[in-house]
């Protein structure tokens, strides 16, 4: 695969064995998380005529489709993981790659945030977030409003259902992460961490000190143990855990490997010959993906 640049300011990844499905610019690849042997960016499918800016987020329903936005002019779509796109009919198997249909659905109900600082614009956003909880799609897109968006998949409709808690705060260069977790939405900022939930609210935040980046900075949770694993980002090796439930936080100075930059997330956690890992692609003008063997209680 092309290496993963600066230059192409954002790249997501998602792993869902035994591939890795890879966002970047405007294309989907697949790449086979033990041969690494990527699909032509020629043969995926395509996400509209322009690249993907700071703004793009994706994220996994655990079973037909990945959910991504492109960081411009409100762009969402669908990618349909088991129906075919010269057919149109649903199968038990992945599709091969050449034949992955990407649906452009109902907008986002607001503009990524941009770099620049100003909102509702066009050239896209520092940082977003996507997660599917309770049978919907959660998202983030900007620090301003701090508002948290709910998209109807059935409805295919975007609604308010409610805003950020005055503790948890970013901005376009912080890192913002959501997770679902014991049946309620988890919301990861670099001051602190809550809860959510339709029917009682937020939940008292739980501050920390996590100052990690947009750009490079990232997160997954491991459903399994309650923890997340954090990548600082911005140029540094920097590694953190967060045990969710209890918000205790450990930072790892220079713990990984090397540095970690490029917008995106490209952080996940999965099973691998019977043992959980966490999977890491590093950008940094490079190709390497990295992986980190886990306790079965999952602190480091």
């Amino acid at each position: 695969a092309d290496l993963c640049r600066e230059r192409d300011s954002v790249c997501n990844d998602i792993s869902i064995p035994p591939y890795f499905y890879n966002q970047r610019k405007n294309i989907i690849q697949r790449a086979h998380r033990v041969t690494l042997g990527y699909s032509h960016p020629t043969i995926g499918p395509k996400l509209g005529p322009r690249f993907a800016t700071e703004g793009a987020a994706a994220c996994y329903d655990g079973g037909d489709r990945i959910y991504l936005c492109n960081g411009y002019m409100r762009a969402f779509w669908a990618l349909e993981l088991r129906t075919s796109r010269t057919t149109g009919k649903p199968g038990q198997d992945l599709v091969p790659i050449a034949d992955l249909r990407a649906t452009r659905l109902r907008g986002l109900p607001i503009h990524t945030y941009s770099n620049t600082g100003f909102i509702n614009n066009d050239n896209g956003g520092g940082n977003a977030a996507l997660v599917v909880h309770a049978g919907a799609v959660y998202g983030l897109f900007d620090p301003v409003t701090r508002i948290l968006w709910r998209y109807e998949i059935g409805a295919n409709q975007w609604r308010k259902a409610t805003v950020l808690p005055a503790d948890l705060t970013y901005t376009s260069r912080d890192g913002i992460d959501l997770f679902s977790y014991q049946q309620r939405l988890w919301v990861l900022t670099k001051t602190g961490v809550s809860s959510f939930s339709e029917t009682d609210g937020w939940a008292k935040a739980i501050r920390i000190d996590l100052p990690y980046s947009s750009n490079g900075g990232m997160a997954a949770l491991d459903p399994s143990t309650g923890m997340v694993y954090v990548v600082r980002g911005e140029g540094t090796a920097d590694f953190a855990t967060l045990h969710l439930p209890s918000g205790q936080c450990k930072l790892l100075i220079d713990y990984l490997p090397d540095v970690v930059s490029v917008y995106g997330r490209r952080i996940n956690v999965t099973s691998w010959d019977g043992q959980r890992y966490v999977c890491i692609y590093r950008g940094h003008d490079t190709g390497e993906r990295w992986r980190l063997k886990l306790p079965p209680h999952g602190r480091l």
